[in-house]
């Protein structure tokens, strides 16, 4: 098989990043524009071209470390959602990279009951 530099991503959650996450009764933000900007730069075509990412891998970084410093709780239902499903694929890309380019699909990596 050969080895691809892209893998497709859900097009549904770059929508998602791009909306601002906003909570009018708490007052609580959620700033997305990092990873908007990292997607935009590195997704075309619903395809996440790693190669070019992994070179902002450090960028990626300083958005995981910003959500780890976000309450959920304070958050309404949708933007939690928008929050959960934002972290899961930055997290996903994240395990990408770290193992970039030896990884051929992402079931490589490991799975529930393979680490």
């Amino acid at each position: 098989m050969v080895q691809e530099r892209y893998f497709y991503i859900i097009p549904i959650v770059i929508f998602m990043i791009l909306s601002p996450v906003l909570s009018a009764a708490s007052g609580v933000t959620v700033d997305n524009a990092v990873y908007a900007g990292l997607l935009k730069a590195h997704v075309k075509d619903g395809r996440v071209d790693y190669t070019a990412f992994k070179k902002d891998e450090a960028i990626l970084d300083r958005y995981l470390s910003q959500l780890e410093k976000v309450d959920p709780g304070q958050l309404d239902r949708a933007e939690q959602m928008a929050f959960y499903i934002n972290a899961y694929n930055a997290w996903t890309i994240k395990l990408i990279l770290k193992n970039y380019p030896g990884v051929k699909s992402i079931k490589d990596l490991g799975s529930l009951f393979k680490s």
